[in-house]
């Protein structure tokens, strides 16, 4: 449920924590006076950053990915179950760099993100995206075809992604090559944006509980609605044409199937999972394969349209919580 998160303690070095400060690099100011400590400190793949910054930023963060920490990988979605271990394995990463009460610091990043194990190529679904998003005024876009689709401002990014392509790149995970998982991350950049999303501040302690996970998982449903369903209209849409075509079906099933033809090649919306479900009720077997061979005929149609792909992840993120909960 979550990935990269940023804790922060206001406070001074050697009173308010301690710094293992031989293990950081230093900045020192124009007067040779020690202004900053920070260091990446990497175990494995595992990598946390410290950085102490009394005059800027005035205490030290600590930045680090949850479920790498806890499960040594970002590809299993982070849960409830993992948090004693979570905990265990940051004191133990933290124990010779810096001595401090990280259960107690505040949230001041949080990235929400769910891995989702989709039916294709996790590309077909970012460029799926792209064409069905809903242009948000304050937000831009930037897409790589095929790899991803990222909407954002100064506040927050909605990062959609091939995960497995991007460890494969990182040479890391090689033995997942043939999964497909398609990663959806809403990164809350400073403290105020994780306050205005979850509703209040946070401290580390305050995370793992039920509640905050099934709150988190009707934020990434609200959003991908948002950016994307229309607020339900394209649901609404479908549930329309089945309304019309049971109606036809009461008359003519020669009527339903031109109905169907005409709006596909009009509009490119409709696909053979659709209209097998659409039909099953008014053809036999032998009937819809019929239809199914003389509409191969009539055009080229893609494996799944862009409205299937689009509910096949929001069902799924849908169900998150019964994994991570």
């Amino acid at each position: 449920m979550f990935d990269t998160i940023r804790l922060y303690q206001k406070g001074e070095n050697e009173k308010d924590f301690s710094l293992k400060t031989e293990k950081f690099k230093k900045v020192s100011d124009e007067f040779d006076h020690l202004e900053r400590f920070y260091n990446v400190f990497t175990d494995k793949e595992v990598s946390l950053f410290i950085d102490y910054d009394l005059y800027i930023k005035g205490g030290v963060s600590i930045t680090f990915s949850v479920p790498k920490v806890a499960n040594g990988t970002q590809l299993k979605n982070f849960k409830l179950c993992d948090v004693e271990k979570l905990k265990k394995n940051l004191a133990k990463l933290l124990q010779d760099k810096i001595e401090i009460d990280f259960e107690k610091m505040k949230v001041s990043r949080l990235d929400i993100s769910s891995n989702i194990e989709t039916n294709l190529e996790a590309k077909y679904y970012v460029n799926c995206l792209m064409e069905l998003y809903t242009k948000q005024s304050n937000y831009k876009e930037l897409l790589h075809e095929n790899e991803s689709f990222t909407i954002y401002n100064k506040s927050r990014r909605f990062v959609f992604y091939d995960k497995v392509q991007e460890q494969i790149k990182k040479g890391l995970e090689t033995n997942l090559r043939k999964k497909n998982i398609f990663r959806y991350e809403i990164q809350n950049n400073k403290g105020r944006d994780v306050r205005n999303i979850l509703g209040k501040d946070f401290y580390f302690f305050e995370l793992f509980r039920e509640s905050v996970f099934l709150d988190c998982v009707n934020i990434q449903k609200k959003y991908f609605k948002k950016l994307f369903l229309n607020d339900k209209e394209q649901l609404d849409l479908f549930e329309t044409d089945k309304k019309l075509i049971e109606t036809f079906a009461s008359t003519s099933k020669n009527i339903v199937k031109n109905f169907l033809v005409k709006k596909y090649l009009d509009e490119d919306l409709i696909t053979f999972q659709e209209i097998e479900l659409l039909f099953s009720n008014y053809y036999t077997s032998r009937g819809l394969r019929k239809v199914m061979k003389e509409l191969k005929e009539l055009k080229f149609l893609q494996v799944k349209s862009n409205y299937s792909l689009l509910t096949e992840v929001y069902e799924k993120i849908n169900n998150i919580y019964k994994e991570v909960v």
